[in-house]
C-alpha cells in the first residue's frame, strides 16, 4: 500500500455549507438556482410520493393501478 496522499476538502466543505445555507431558508414551493440548476422545495410527504413512483417499475405501477380500480369498483 502507497502512503496516505493529504487531500484539501477545505473548498467542498464551504461549498456544502453554502448550498445548505440556501436550503435551509426555503419554504415548500420556494425556488431557487443552485449551481445552475433549479430547484424547488416540496414537503416531505410529496418527496416520499415521488421516490415510491420512481422505484416502482412499470410492472408495479400497472398492479398498483389496476388494484386501486379493482377496489373503486368494488366498493362503489
Amino acid at each position: 500500500m502507497g502512503a496516505a496522499t493529504e487531500v484539501d476538502t477545505s473548498s467542498v466543505i464551504a461549498e456544502h455549507h453554502r448550498i445548505e445555507r440556501i436550503v435551509s431558508g426555503m419554504k415548500v414551493g420556494d425556488t431557487a438556482v443552485i449551481n445552475g440548476s433549479e430547484v424547488m422545495a416540496i414537503s416531505l410527504a410529496d418527496d416520499l410520493a415521488l421516490s415510491r413512483a420512481e422505484a416502482m417499475s412499470a410492472a408495479d405501477r400497472l398492479a398498483h393501478d389496476l388494484a386501486s380500480y379493482v377496489r373503486s369498483k368494488a366498493g362503489a
